[in-house]
């Protein structure tokens, strides 16, 4: 029961510090890398957007991934090497867009899935079943 408490205490803490890393990010966006972080370009295929908008969701979300990486490491003495070299991989893909790097969104997609795919499988990380019965013969 005592863990419980803990680890409830830990999530909540860690979810609101999460909020204010996304507040931060996004409030400075337009002032971080003189204005680096906001997306000006509305001819890209996934642009919906009429007016300039922060890009910064990505960023905070690897910030606050990375602290709680850190978090898990003090409590449990324990680095999540197969996490974090997926979520490196991933964010980078998904960030090079954001820097002005002209990628298809698909190619993008099918990029983040190759990678993801190679990491899952050199990596000790097993996956006993996804709720996607396809995808359950490749795990099989």
């Amino acid at each position: 029961m005592q863990s419980e408490s803990i680890e409830l205490g830990f999530l909540s803490i860690f979810s609101l510090l999460t909020f204010f890393i996304f507040l931060l990010v996004s409030k400075f966006s337009n002032k971080i890398l003189s204005g680096a972080l906001m997306d000006n370009d509305f001819e890209k295929p996934q642009a919906f957007h009429s007016e300039p908008v922060s890009r910064s969701g990505g960023l905070a979300s690897i910030i606050s991934l990375f602290i709680f990486f850190y978090f898990y490491y003090l409590l449990y003495s324990e680095i999540l090497f197969n996490y974090l070299f997926i979520a490196t991989g991933i964010f980078f893909i998904g960030s090079l867009d954001d820097f002005k790097v002209k990628i298809k969104p698909i190619t993008r997609l099918f990029v983040m899935i190759i990678i993801l795919f190679i990491l899952i499988y050199f990596l000790e990380i097993k996956i006993k079943s996804i709720d996607l019965i396809f995808l359950n013969s490749l795990i099989d």
